[in-house]
């Protein structure tokens, strides 16, 4: 099925064609004419708005370690972010493999299950909505966010920015969010639980380590359910154990 009008492709130039008869390859054109492929030859879920169910990945860099650090290359350098009827699990791993984390949030229910795999051993963390207040979702200390009505886009979506703000001016930060995304009171177990919208681009401090995360990719995919199950041979701790095994390694 030709997607362009027949006259367009009946002329000179799109013959290859050119006015005494020669060959002459319009290469010029192979970029237009793969957009119109694409774009109307080919279903493509980048950009659609309003999604409930899909995968968002996060490029993290890390504003307070040197790049050229030895430390800096253990830490992950990725976070994949999936949704789907309201849950949600982000997923990260270090770039040895040494260890990988995963936080599973019921946005309904209000539970938050926490999953670290090192080497060989596996721990789950499960708490309910007072313990994620008590901790995950806590402000540090002089923490305040302040809304304004700057724009930007990020991976194709509209985001709204907000100031993050501390008494000591140096750690203030910028945060940008979008209302494009259908995921119910996605932030509740976080600092910025009064934000009405996903973060795409944000700072957090987990266990002494400042992380930038920026969305690269937003996509409408389809999650498997088992995403967001604990495997059984998990060994279920407390908070202060699994702070204690974060802060040993």
């Amino acid at each position: 099925m030709n997607l362009l009008p027949k006259s367009f492709l009946n002329c000179p130039v799109m013959r290859g064609e050119c006015s005494k008869g020669k060959l002459l390859f319009p290469y010029f054109l192979i970029p237009l004419i793969s957009f119109f492929l694409f774009s109307f030859g080919c279903k493509t879920h980048l950009f659609e708005k309003n999604i409930s169910e899909g995968v968002i990945e996060y490029g993290i860099s890390y504003p307070k370690i040197d790049k050229n650090d030895v430390f800096a290359a253990m830490l992950p350098a990725k976070m994949i972010y999936k949704f789907k009827n309201n849950n949600t699990v982000s997923e990260l791993s270090s770039g040895m493999g040494v260890f990988s984390t995963s936080f599973i949030i019921n946005n309904d229910t209000h539970k938050l299950t926490h999953l670290l795999k090192l080497v060989n051993k596996k721990y789950a963390l499960v708490l309910d909505s007072l313990q994620v207040m008590e901790g995950y979702a806590i402000q540090p200390d002089g923490m305040k966010i302040k809304l304004t009505n700057d724009t930007k886009k990020i991976s194709g979506y509209n985001c709204k920015r907000a100031i993050v703000t501390f008494d000591n001016p140096g750690k203030n930060f910028d945060i940008y969010y979008t209302n494009e995304i259908a995921i119910k009171d996605p932030n509740w177990a976080s600092p910025f639980s009064e934000i009405d919208g996903v973060l795409l681009e944000y700072q957090l401090k987990n266990f002494n380590i400042e992380m930038r995360l920026k969305a690269n990719i937003v996509k409408k995919d389809e999650v498997n359910d088992k995403d967001f199950d604990v495997e059984p041979d998990y060994k279920r701790i407390t908070k202060e154990e699994m702070t204690e095994i974060f802060q040993s390694f």
